[in-house]
């Protein structure tokens, strides 16, 4: 399972709840599986966090990239789409994306426009 964030918020939120819930464990990016993580290495960028965990009692894992705002979730899901790994990480694991961002874009403007 692929979870996109949207900031900070929501990366400690949905963290948070994947370990109280399911007891996920975070790991180092080099303790996932080899084709794993060739598939998020690069991925890596100043304003991309990637949080991997490990949830034992379902058997699977969970990665959590923190895009660093809303437009870049786009850009992040084109670039994940795009990998050549990804034939390999279909083929290998049950893959889920789940993109997690506010409902309102611009919740500033809407302030002020009430």
């Amino acid at each position: 399972m692929i979870l996109l964030l949207e900031g900070l918020t929501e990366e400690i939120l949905y963290l948070s709840l994947l370990k109280r819930l399911y007891n996920a464990n975070e790991v180092d990016i080099n303790e996932l599986p080899k084709v794993l993580g060739d598939f998020l290495s690069p991925l890596k960028s100043g304003r991309t966090r990637i949080k991997s965990l490990v949830i034992k009692s379902l058997m699977t894992y969970a990665i959590v990239i923190n895009c660093g705002g809303y437009e870049r979730i786009k850009t992040m899901l084109k670039l994940l789409l795009r990998r050549s790994e990804l034939r390999d990480i279909i083929s290998n694991f049950d893959l889920s994306f789940v993109i997690i961002a506010d409902k309102d874009k611009e919740p500033l403007a809407s302030i002020r426009d009430s």
